[in-house]
């Protein structure tokens, strides 16, 4: 549960095989936005070697993955709701789907 003055903020990306996909942006339990990505739309580069995976998807996330954890990401749908950019704590992902 998020302490005083935090807001929980969640981005779930779902990914098709033809390289399509689907994003949902949530606040605090409330659906901000959902985007639906046209097949060919979404990169996803694994990295083997490294253990990496990265997922693209243009104006709306850029990320960096090592298993479930995130090394790295910038998500300009959040500048489109308001969210100011900066450094923001990710929570554990013990769970995700891919």
């Amino acid at each position: 549960m998020p302490g005083p003055g935090v807001v929980k903020v969640e981005l779930e990306i779902t990914l098709g095989a033809d390289a399509s996909g689907q994003s949902v942006l949530r606040a605090a339990g409330a659906e901000l936005s959902r985007e639906s990505h046209a097949p060919g739309s979404v990169r996803l580069t694994r990295d083997p070697e490294r253990g990496l995976e990265h997922i693209d998807i243009e104006g709306v996330v850029s990320c960096t993955l090592r298993g479930d954890e995130v090394i790295f990401a910038r998500g300009p749908v959040l500048g489109r709701q308001g969210i100011e950019g900066g450094r923001y704590e990710l929570a554990p992902t013990k769970d995700a789907e891919r």
